[in-house]
């Protein structure tokens, strides 16, 4: 029986593109079929991305309308009065194929209409189901590539040399090519900008100008109430995380890793600019694009932004300390969407938890009595989501335990799991009364603090918050 479970698990991580040891740990935690059902969620096209409104700037219906004038769709996200859901459509590669290579009669088309709109959670999915060769596009030069620059291309990044797996020569200056993944997934259409056998002679200079994204993400950027700071993009996962960390004034607040400074952006708005934040990023890149963020909200020097570790930051002689922290360490980030296949392999996925566990042990050192920590990720694996506060709900003993539960707002369940979840007991705690079930129905009861996003229920990005107090 082993071995043909085995088997079985063996054909889903096939079927589905991800790595057998994901698709093994979800299956344990929550089922095959709820776990292959997230699976094929995070591999198909999200239907929505979402905005924060800054309500001393505009309203959300000032800023609809203003959306609309440039076709941009949307609407408020209940329960919320700042957040905006803005709706997330796909061109048809085919017809852009036919009428790029002049092979129809459809080459007389208007630009509408070879760039036909259909909803991207549908068409994503069906696009992952048949092979280049069968459809129009097997016309065009095709350029493959590795999973980041995938990730990139399909909402529209530009290509750099160092991120192409394989192509089909003859490749031209300026001639147009099909941009597809390992597994010949289509992505994107897009111009060379040099011949094929030059593209891998220069790491980093642009090779492919990305001109025809399968998703058709708004272009923000170029709308002056984006650059005027009435609202900044955001994950979901992050905005509960920062409603779930209910920041006052006054209050004292780190942040780790994540974004790229819209969360502080988001606290400063929430707290009238009272709040005191701190950034710990290490990444010198992330910092510019913080600093950036910031001078567009025109909230610069309200933001301390560090060059530390969390690690080299805690083990100062006389750390500061936060009443509340937001904290994302390195993880997988497998529930952003798409995430057209994964190869986080178990040596990987081993080091991420590490790397999380430890994390909430040095920040122990930074938190005042009775101090908010909400943990984040942009992850499906339970490795890196419950498990690694389930490990820190266990430190200490007794009533010095440095972490303790603290229940999530009760409307924050409509967007995922609460309840549902599964996870290890402590085999290897001393407790010597307990039996097995008895630790782990005893665990089972700290679970109102956290939330899986389920991409099934809010199409869009997955992840997980946990919200827990510092108790020691």
């Amino acid at each position: 029986m082993t071995r043909v479970l085995s088997h079985i698990l063996r054909d889903a991580a096939r079927a589905t593109h991800f790595c057998d040891d994901l698709v093994n740990r979800l299956s344990f935690y929550y089922g095959s079929r709820t776990a292959l059902q997230i699976i094929d969620a995070t591999r198909s096209g999200t239907k929505y991305t979402y905005i924060q409104v800054d309500l001393s700037k505009t309203t959300p219906e000032k800023l609809l309308a203003k959306l609309n004038e440039n076709d941009i769709h949307g609407h408020l996200l209940e329960p919320f009065d700042d957040i905006l859901a803005i709706e997330l459509t796909v061109r048809n590669l085919e017809k852009i194929a036919k009428a790029l290579t002049g092979k129809t009669e459809e080459t007389e088309e208007s630009e509408e209409e070879v760039e036909e709109i259909e909803p991207s959670y549908r068409l994503l999915t069906s696009l992952s189901h048949f092979k280049v060769s069968s459809t129009p596009l097997q016309s065009l030069p095709q350029v493959a590539l590795k999973r980041d620059a995938a990730m990139k291309a399909i909402i529209g990044q530009d290509i750099v040399s160092g991120s192409i797996v394989k192509m089909t020569e003859p490749i031209e200056p300026d001639s147009p090519l099909l941009i597809v993944d390992k597994y010949e997934v289509p992505l994107a259409i897009g111009i060379a900008l040099m011949k094929g056998k030059e593209m891998d002679i220069s790491p980093g200079r642009p090779i492919i100008r990305v001109t025809h994204p399968f998703l058709d993400l708004p272009r923000f950027g170029s709308l002056r109430t984006y650059m005027h700071g009435d609202f900044s993009q955001m994950t979901l996962p992050s905005i509960l995380a920062v409603k779930a960390l209910n920041p006052k004034p006054n209050d004292k607040i780190l942040i780790i890793g994540g974004d790229n400074g819209e969360m502080a952006s988001y606290v400063l708005e929430l707290t009238k600019g009272k709040a005191s934040i701190t950034y710990l990023i290490r990444n010198s890149v992330q910092r510019k694009e913080i600093q950036r963020t910031l001078t567009r909200v025109k909230r610069e020097n309200k933001v301390e932004v560090l060059p530390d570790d969390l690690v080299g930051f805690s083990r100062q002689r006389k750390p500061p300390k936060f009443n509340r922290v937001i904290i994302e360490m390195p993880n997988s980030r497998t529930g952003l969407r798409p995430n057209l296949f994964d190869e986080t392999d178990e040596k990987a996925s081993i080091s991420f938890a590490r790397i999380q566990t430890q994390s909430l042990r040095h920040l122990a050192r930074l938190l005042e009595k009775n101090a908010i920590v909400v943990y984040l990720t942009h992850s499906i694996d339970a490795t890196e989501n419950q498990e690694v506060p389930s490990a820190a709900f266990r430190l200490g003993t007794g009533p010095r335990r440095f972490f303790i539960p603290e229940p999530l707002p009760s409307d924050f369940a409509r967007f995922g799991m609460t309840k549902e979840f599964q996870f290890l007991p402590d085999f290897g705690n001393p407790d010597l009364g307990l039996s097995l079930n008895e630790k782990f129905d005893d665990d089972i009861k700290k679970t109102p603090p956290w939330l899986f996003i389920d991409p099934r229920v809010t199409e869009s990005d997955a992840g997980f918050i946990c919200t827990m107090k510092y108790g020691a």
